[in-house]
């Protein structure tokens, strides 16, 4: 999650979206940090971190566009390195953010495991597609002039 947050905010052209990141991730280790130390039980599956987690990354993911939106940087969206990271990212989240909530539910039943296995396979191949694509725009041409920074780390 850390490193999610470190290329938000290295992606970021507006405090909006900065302050987004650093109020997000206090939040999350603070209360990830209380659920751990009160309410957690190491001995199964546990929902709640996996959950919280997807609700950030989708909120930092819509606090992005929004800042695309109100202040473009390019006339297309989608010619930029930054967008194709957010979207695979965005995606993988929200795909996988109903599978996290009802896994503990949906695996009592050994039927269902070759399904969850296949929606998770799937977004995982997306997602990884579109990072490796995000990383091919970055890295595309040299000379073209763009505005999108490397996303870093």
């Amino acid at each position: 999650m850390a490193i999610v947050c470190l290329v938000f905010k290295s992606i970021s052209t507006t405090s909006l979206l900065r302050k987004g990141v650093l109020i997000g991730f206090i939040i999350y280790v603070f209360t990830l940090s209380i659920y751990f130390f009160f309410f957690a039980d190491g001995n199964y599956y546990d929902k709640t971190p996996s959950s919280f987690q997807g609700v950030l990354v989708i909120v930092l993911s819509i606090l992005f566009f929004y800042e695309q939106i109100k202040k473009p940087d390019t006339l297309f969206i989608y010619a930029l390195p930054e967008f194709w990271y957010v979207t695979a990212v965005f995606i993988h989240a929200a795909g996988t953010f109903f599978i996290y909530i009802f896994a503990a539910f949906w695996l009592q039943n050994s039927a269902n495991e070759n399904d969850y296995m296949n929606i998770f396979g799937s977004l995982s191949i997306l997602h990884n597609l579109l990072i490796a694509f995000a990383t091919f725009k970055q890295y595309k041409d040299p000379l073209l002039s763009t505005t999108s920074k490397p996303i870093t780390a």
